[in-house]
């Protein structure tokens, strides 16, 4: 993710929590690779791939073609004010 994102506020096993909390989601698979092939993804029997709706097209295609073309690639709306440089600009703001 540091390819294309700045830097996480939350540690990797934070960020895996959060989601494994959504009561849709049974397995958060960590440090998945950036392009995921149809091979990593049976080799997980994974049902589906979920990213951000804050992405171009081109970066779909990019990142997640091959889900796509499986047919199991879902987006879910983007938050406006958390994303992380939201966080960091509002926790600067706040420091007196």
């Amino acid at each position: 993710m540091r390819n294309y994102k700045r830097e996480p506020i939350l540690s990797m096993d934070e960020r895996v929590a959060s989601v494994a909390g959504c009561r849709y989601v049974d397995e958060v698979v960590p440090d998945a690779p950036l392009t995921i092939t149809r091979e990593w993804i049976e080799q997980r029997d994974i049902d589906l791939v979920v990213h951000g709706d804050d992405f171009t097209e081109e970066q779909y295609e990019r990142f997640y073609g091959t889900p796509i073309k499986m047919g199991i690639f879902r987006t879910v709306a983007y938050t406006p004010g958390i994303s992380t440089s939201e966080i960091i600009t509002r926790c600067k703001a706040f420091d007196p």
